[in-house]
């Protein structure tokens, strides 16, 4: 389920969805994340840190 994979943009290396993987498995988890970023506090708490280090919306999901 959601398999990642490896990507660069030249700078620096991070994890991605496989856009040809488990197209069922990635939207299961991106509700997962989006309800847990609504209603759970640690979550919530995560990402206000993340935005704080000058991570995207994108690179945090």
């Amino acid at each position: 389920m959601g398999d990642d994979v490896l990507a660069e943009d030249g700078v620096r290396q991070f994890r991605r969805l496989n856009r040809r993987g488990d197209r069922q498995g990635n939207a299961a988890l991106r509700r997962i994340v989006f309800t847990r970023l609504r209603v759970d506090p640690r979550t919530q708490d995560y990402y206000e840190r993340r935005i704080k280090e000058g991570k995207t919306r994108r690179e945090i999901v």
